[in-house]
């Protein structure tokens, strides 16, 4: 049973800050080409949307079943945004 979809937008997101979230996102098996589109791994469907002039990024996650849970695929996504160096 699939989800209702999650998103999650964040802020000051840098075009420096946003190809270390593409090359980490690479790293994890998902490809990004562009500033939109999207992605599918073991489940769950990320759409993204980088919006350079206003320094937004918005994620939008839905998965087929309920096991990883959205609470726990919103904290890997915000770790990984985290984890990039804000410059």
């Amino acid at each position: 049973m699939k989800s209702s979809p999650s998103t999650i937008n964040f802020p000051n997101i840098t075009p420096a800050r946003w190809q270390e979230i593409c090359t980490a996102v690479s790293a994890k098996g998902f490809t990004i080409t562009g500033n939109s589109g999207s992605g599918s791994k073991s489940g769950v469907t990320i759409q993204y949307i980088y919006v350079p002039d206003s320094q937004l990024l918005e994620l939008v996650v839905s998965r087929e079943w309920y096991d990883p849970s959205i609470q726990s695929i919103e904290a890997e996504l915000t770790a990984l945004v985290n984890s990039t160096q804000a410059l």
